[in-house]
């Protein structure tokens, strides 16, 4: 197991959007935009209970997101990338801790319809790799 190092989190905080891959039963896969926070070895991600992702989940548990960095001086590019077993969670402790820190992290959370009432998508980080220049904080 290879989970994420300070400087895949700190890069990660950098990032704003990622690409959320899962896959359902028969390996189809699905890979979409998302918002996301990091905690600890778990990446959060709000979801709701009839889009894809969430069946996905429910079918098959593994899980992959990536997020980059990209300039054009190719010196500065970068990205990390994560995988892990997906869960769902409808609501406790986790799921309240979740709800708070993608409320902090995006205000718009608070314009759309209550985050607290959203299923959360939890990917228990198992492998985490980084590559190029990690230490871009510029968005």
């Amino acid at each position: 197991m290879n989970t994420m190092s300070t400087e895949h989190r700190d890069f990660l905080s950098t990032r704003f959007v990622a690409n959320l891959a899962t896959a359902d039963a028969n390996g189809m896969s699905y890979i979409v935009p998302i918002c996301f926070a990091i905690a600890g070895d778990n990446c959060y991600i709000a979801t709701s209970d009839s889009n894809k992702r969430a069946r996905n989940v429910r079918e098959n548990p593994q899980a992959a997101m990536v997020a980059d960095h990209y300039e054009e001086d190719w010196k500065r590019i970068g990205y990390v990338l994560i995988r892990g077993r997906a869960e769902l969670l409808e609501s406790g402790p986790e799921h309240e801790k979740a709800t708070r820190l993608l409320r902090e992290r995006y205000p718009q959370f608070g314009t759309i319809d209550p985050i607290e009432e959203r299923l959360v998508l939890v990917i228990r980080v198992e492998h985490a790799m980084g590559w190029g220049v990690l230490a871009i904080n510029s968005g």
